[in-house]
C-alpha cells in the first residue's frame, strides 16, 4: 500500500524521454552507428521535418 496517493498514480504512468540535440545536422544519426538510438527511433517516435531556429 503506498504511503502517498501520488505513488499509486505515478506507477501507472509511462516514462517519457525526450532527446534533443542543438546544432546537429539532420542526417547525423543516419551516418553513424548508434544501436540504442536506432532502437528508440524504430520503437518510438522520430521527427522527420523540423525547422531549425539557427542558420
Amino acid at each position: 500500500m503506498p504511503i502517498f496517493p501520488s505513488q499509486l498514480a505515478s506507477a501507472a504512468e509511462p516514462t517519457v524521454i525526450v532527446l534533443s540535440w542543438d546544432g546537429v545536422r539532420h542526417d547525423y544519426l543516419d551516418r553513424r552507428d548508434f544501436p540504442a538510438i536506432g532502437r528508440m527511433q524504430r520503437d518510438g517516435v522520430r521527427a522527420e521535418r523540423m525547422i531549425s531556429v539557427a542558420p
